[in-house]
């Protein structure tokens, strides 16, 4: 559920006192209240002012540990392979695979779940440090194999199965730097272009009764704005022109 009331456009446009440029988000946000995925997808274009109205609430436990499995998924590999160089070149000792194996296959895990999430909403992927990450993986994968490789020949390996996971690991730094072999020139008008894409694959998918719907509380809106005089004649004539979805996106330009 969004971080919003069960107030509609129209009621919000009863009771506002004034209207600027990020009201007209908010607007947006209601008359989609009951859209929560077009929700987020706006949100990914909307101010950070705007935020509170779009994006979906997660009780607050959540966002703490989405982003330790984030920071686990980056350091993980990493730890492996330098425990694996400092067992195998620095101190001569036998190398624990099955320990490397396990973090990075922990590691891979967590990278996988982020792949399949981005291949529900592609347009959450930025390119750059997707491509970092997997440098991260693969470069990782790559030095414990090499390690691996040394003690194996000196009979100074245990955990041979802990190779599994390796191979894992190196499979996701292989996919994250081939697919994201390009990074775009100008990153910030990437990461609009990908979210207006993302807004728009969502709006197509709504009902034409949804659709329309919304329209109509979203015309309503704008009729009583006007009759409140809280916006202008004119202001009111490019909202109801707005395409769905682009409401906010609209107004915003044109400066009102």
């Amino acid at each position: 559920m969004a971080r919003m009331t069960g107030h509609g456009a129209r009621e919000l446009a009863q009771t506002s006192s004034q209207w600027d440029a990020v009201s007209w988000w908010r607007l947006e946000a209601r008359a989609l209240r009951d859209h929560p995925d077009v929700q987020l997808a706006l949100g990914r274009l909307a101010p950070r002012e705007a935020w509170r109205d779009l994006v979906p609430s997660r009780p607050a436990f959540v966002q703490p540990l989405l982003a330790i499995a984030q920071i686990a998924s980056i350091v993980l590999p990493a730890v492996a392979a330098f425990g694996s160089v400092r067992a195998v070149l620095i101190e001569g000792d036998q190398l624990d695979l099955g320990v490397a194996g396990t973090a990075m296959g922990v590691a891979a895990v967590i990278a996988l779940s982020g792949i399949l999430s981005q291949r529900r909403r592609p347009e959450s992927a930025h390119p750059r440090t997707a491509r970092m990450l997997g440098i991260i993986h693969l470069v990782s994968a790559l030095a414990v194999l090499v390690m691996a490789a040394m003690a194996f020949a000196d009979d100074r390996v245990t955990g041979v199965w802990g190779i599994a996971g390796v191979l894992a690991d190196l499979a996701i730094g292989v996919f994250f730097v081939v697919r994201y072999r390009r990074v775009p020139e100008d990153e910030n008008r990437d990461n609009v272009e990908r979210a207006a894409r993302g807004l728009k694959r969502r709006i197509d998918r709504l009902s034409p009764g949804d659709a329309a719907a919304i329209l109509v509380e979203i015309g309503a809106a704008v009729d009583t704005l006007a009759e409140r005089g809280l916006i202008d004649a004119a202001a009111a004539t490019r909202a109801r022109r707005a395409p769905l979805g682009l409401l906010a996106v609209t107004m915003t330009q044109s400066g009102q």
